[in-house]
């Protein structure tokens, strides 16, 4: 946990003690990601989890977020580095999954994807 606080005051800049409310999200499934405060707002970081290497090509996932970033379909994405596969993004206070039932969602989701790829 230590190795996280000191590269996040590293990444911005601050003092350790600057950094609150820093808690642990459930539901990672490889990954543990934890959210945190600083200078009032709400941050989440995300840590790889062990062995993730081996599923996941951690450079090419950075291309990834970083084209989805470019193209303004990811804007809480701040950094994210190849190699150790943690990630630094904006906290979405009120975020909804899509329901994979509702066709209304999933014509959303699909004109999304569409798009990206194109």
């Amino acid at each position: 946990m230590e190795k996280i606080i000191e590269n996040i005051s590293r990444l911005f800049g601050c003092n350790k003690s600057e950094i609150h409310g820093f808690e642990k999200i459930d539901g990672g499934m490889m990954n543990e990601s934890f959210i945190f405060s600083l200078r009032g707002e709400k941050y989440v970081y995300r840590r790889a989890g062990e062995g993730i290497e081996k599923l996941v090509d951690r450079h090419h996932e950075k291309e990834c977020i970083e084209a989805a970033h470019r193209l303004g379909y990811d804007a809480t994405y701040i950094c994210m580095d190849g190699c150790e596969g943690w990630k630094l993004s904006r906290y979405v206070e009120k975020f909804r999954q899509p329901d994979y039932h509702s066709q209304e969602d999933m014509r959303t989701v699909a004109a999304t994807l569409r798009r990206l790829h194109a």
